[in-house]
């Protein structure tokens, strides 16, 4: 970890169930609120069952904003849903990696 990056301030944005184009905004709202500079958001993804290309455009976006201030996205407790559904919409392994480690 970047010792930039303060884990005693991190943020933690549980992912619901099912996440789509309705339920996005919300998601980004909040992960909006949670990003602030050298601080690492935690995406907890493990309610997680089913989403769409609008969670992967959400994902990525706030992962670039993040970047932006100097901050980290990162997803925990993914399950194989959530890696599968980031592939099928095109992210190779190094972008894919960059959410969920490990993969």
């Amino acid at each position: 970890m970047d010792s930039t990056l303060s884990k005693e301030s991190d943020g933690i944005v549980p992912l619901p169930a099912t996440q789509d184009i309705r339920t996005c905004v919300d998601l980004a709202r909040r992960l909006a609120a949670e990003l602030k500079p050298g601080r690492v958001v935690v995406v907890d993804a493990g309610a997680f069952q089913a989403g769409d290309v609008t969670l992967v455009q959400t994902l990525v976006a706030a992962r670039r904003t993040a970047e932006l201030m100097e901050a980290r996205i990162e997803i925990t407790h993914a399950p194989p849903a959530l890696a599968a559904l980031l592939e099928r919409c095109g992210l190779d392994d190094e972008a894919r990696a960059s959410l969920i480690p490990g993969t």
